[in-house]
């Protein structure tokens, strides 16, 4: 499965870097972790598989052309209400904020990251 924004589009990956993107994304996990309401939803997901998923897939979406390793959680599905995802995206914008990501390159991410949330959800609902 490829996820990159397309070649007219910045390159963001090579912008910022895996190191920024590793911050972002560990931080971004750590604010879900910590979230009471979010409990559920990686209970059975370890933190450092879940950053190293996620870093993977984030890398891959800002145009790293490395693969994203898809399968990285399979055996620890989370579950992922539209709510949760809603709230998921908030705390991946205040993650980009605090590394100072540009509005627009995170309209950009956000963007592509809820361009996707149909097909989380619904892979979740085809697994039960």
């Amino acid at each position: 499965m490829k996820l990159r924004l397309d070649d007219q589009r910045m390159n963001l990956y090579d912008k910022y870097g895996i190191q920024v993107i590793r911050a972002i994304i560990s931080d971004f996990i750590d604010r879900v972790f910590i979230d009471p309401s979010l409990h559920h939803t990686f209970r059975l997901c370890q933190v450092q598989k879940v950053k190293r998923f996620t870093i993977s897939l984030f890398a891959c979406i800002l145009g790293s052309r490395e693969h994203w390793m898809e399968d990285g959680l399979r055996n620890h599905s989370a579950r992922i209400t539209s709510d949760d995802y809603e709230k998921m995206i908030s705390y991946l914008d205040d993650s980009m904020k605090k590394f100072n990501i540009g509005v627009e390159e995170r309209a950009i991410i956000l963007g592509t990251t809820r361009s996707v949330k149909y097909f989380v959800i619904q892979r979740q609902v085809t697994k039960m």
